[in-house]
């Protein structure tokens, strides 16, 4: 994975590209100018005076790609990665429980013993 923020430039096409590693370790920010021009920095303190409040700057947030003007999630932040890895243990645990029931019960066909032998054989005596 690694800690990232950059920005390539095409000169041929005219357009950035920016990303962020989805630990979001290295900040970058942009802002579209006047012009629809954008604009980057890895640092806001180093702006000159009255440069952050003249404009909008925004954060790229971690996990995330930006070409021209469109911002695009590429990879699942940590926070997004704990929940979906609880509701997967959650679902696998679920499934585990289920496969386990399907095992046991083709298991009690294959061999004969049903849980439920002693009832049936106590309902096959009871009707003769």
């Amino acid at each position: 994975m690694g800690q990232y923020a950059f920005v390539l430039y095409d000169s041929s096409k005219k357009q950035a590209f920016a990303a962020r590693d989805p630990s979001g370790a290295e900040p970058l920010y942009f802002m579209i100018d006047d012009d629809g021009g954008v604009q980057y920095t890895n640092s806001l303190q180093y702006l000159p005076r009255g440069e952050t409040e003249r404009r909008s700057w925004k954060e790229l947030k971690p996990g995330h790609y930006m070409l021209g003007k469109a911002v695009v999630q590429f990879a699942l932040s940590l926070r997004q990665l704990e929940k979906r890895e609880k509701k997967e243990s959650v679902d696998a645990d679920a499934l585990h429980m289920m496969l386990q029931r399907e095992s046991q019960a083709e298991e009690e066909e294959r061999s004969g013993f049903s849980a439920l032998a002693p009832v049936r054989s106590l309902l096959r005596n009871r009707s003769k």
